[in-house]
């Protein structure tokens, strides 16, 4: 369980303890607690990249989270006695303000390093930080990377001119980055094997039909609902070097959809990749879409990375990627899928099935019938590409609408100019009770 403090008749917390003696350790002490972090005037000497032991107050390089049989606020306590304070209110306050976030992205069992500012699992694949320091990027966690070569820790944990290259401004690292597109958050690099971030993007290719469905409501408002709406896709990083992943994820917006290609324009300056830039068009395939977000009333919807990504903030650092967004995500265990008509604590969850029909496809049944009877023909029009009233409702899942289109006798075998009919069309996004639907048409 991730940053869970105990407290009560138990007074336990979750901490990190000596792991080991391996790669650099000076601290001889049969059980090291890890104090808060020194200052950083020159993270070279060890203060930027090593652990200190709050006891003997010696470096060393691993700790393992683990629980221990103490209070947060006793060992907030030993540590300023250690340091030489008197640990008064306000001073362990302070100390548990400066700790308690860091603490809180801790799982129980896992191997920490400390970098400049964060406790990093040992086994996180390429991994990105704007520290308190410095900027780093790194393959490998710098800290394993020396246990096979020691050049490690001289040409770069070591190296001052390393440090320096990279030292950030205060404000540079005072929170995620916000372009003019809406936002664009501090990187957070991923594994493209971590289980969860896989997971994730499966569930945002799942779910995409959702966004796609409130995009089409959202053309035919008079007033506009939503905030903001894109698509997270991989830009391919060509001839990436050692210090760049290979891919940029990036958002997309001014979305349109076929039902097998997602176009829209680039919201993004690149980081990496240099045959793109923001305000380009874009197009990719349905299979290439990473994540999807939606903002009404400036509540988060989708977002399946981000809210991952979230998960692993500390809540200092969490908070700050929300300000900068100017957004509110709510908690990053529940990915919200679709507004609700009703009470705000009824929006569905990623682990709910939202509503068959969207509230507005429901309230449009009464007037678009009186409308088939007026215009019988309307309904029959074609567009450029071939498609129909009942081919766009088909995409975009709006059962109710589709009924009714059937009722007043749209053709469901009508084909639009590239062969597809509105049965393919709905199960291209997985809209099942409009392909049972049209079936059903079908047979009759």
């Amino acid at each position: 369980m991730a940053g869970t403090l105990l407290r009560g008749n138990g007074e336990g917390c979750l901490y990190l303890v000596k792991e080991s003696d391996d790669l650099v350790s000076w601290c001889e002490c049969s059980e090291s607690l890890v104090s808060l972090p020194g200052q950083m005037d020159c993270p070279w000497c060890g203060c930027g990249w090593l652990f200190s032991c709050l006891s003997c107050r010696k470096a060393f390089a691993f700790a393992r989270a683990s629980y221990v049989p103490r209070s947060l606020e006793s060992i907030a306590q030993e540590d300023l006695r250690r340091f030489g304070e008197e640990p008064t209110e306000d001073l362990v306050g302070e100390w548990l303000a400066g700790m308690t976030p860091m603490l809180e992205t801790l799982k129980e069992g896992v191997k920490y390093v400390y970098l400049d500012g964060y406790y990093v699992p040992v086994d996180s694949g390429p991994i990105e930080i704007a520290g308190i320091h410095s900027n780093h990027r790194f393959d490998q966690v710098p800290q394993v990377a020396a246990l096979d070569d020691s050049t490690v820790i001289e040409e770069i944990l070591g190296n001052p001119a390393y440090w320096e290259e990279g030292a950030a401004s205060p404000d540079e690292n005072s929170g995620p980055a916000v372009d003019q597109a809406g936002a664009y958050e501090t990187v957070h690099l991923f594994d493209a094997s971590d289980p969860e971030f896989v997971r994730a993007t499966e569930r945002a290719r799942e779910t995409f039909k959702y966004l796609l469905r409130e995009l089409a409501w959202e053309q035919r408002r008079i007033v506009p609902a939503l905030d903001f709406a894109a698509v997270k896709m991989p830009f391919p990083i060509e001839d990436p070097t050692d210090d760049q992943p290979p891919v940029e994820h990036m958002w997309i917006g001014d979305l349109e959809c076929d039902g097998d290609l997602i176009a829209g324009t680039l919201l993004n300056s690149p980081r990496w990749v240099d045959w793109a830039s923001q305000g380009d068009p874009i197009e990719g395939g349905l299979e290439d879409l990473s994540d999807w977000m939606l903002v009404a009333d400036d509540r988060v919807y989708g977002a399946f990375t981000v809210q991952l990504m979230r998960s692993r903030m500390a809540v200092g650092e969490r908070r700050e990627h929300d300000e900068a967004w100017g957004f509110e995500f709510g908690d990053p265990e529940t990915v919200r899928l679709v507004p609700s008509p009703a009470e705000e604590n009824a929006d569905q969850s990623a682990e709910e099935h939202p509503p068959v029909d969207h509230p507005m496809s429901l309230n449009m049944e009464d007037s678009l019938r009186q409308h088939l009877i007026d215009s019988p023909g309307f309904a029959l029009e074609r567009d450029d590409d071939g498609w129909t009233m009942l081919h766009s409702e088909a995409l975009t899942g709006n059962r109710n609408i589709v009924k009714v289109l059937l009722e007043f006798g749209e053709d469901p075998a009508a084909e639009t100019n590239d062969g597809r009919t509105a049965r393919d069309l709905a199960e291209s996004l997985g809209w099942s009770e409009v392909v049972e639907l049209l079936d059903q048409s079908n047979r009759s």
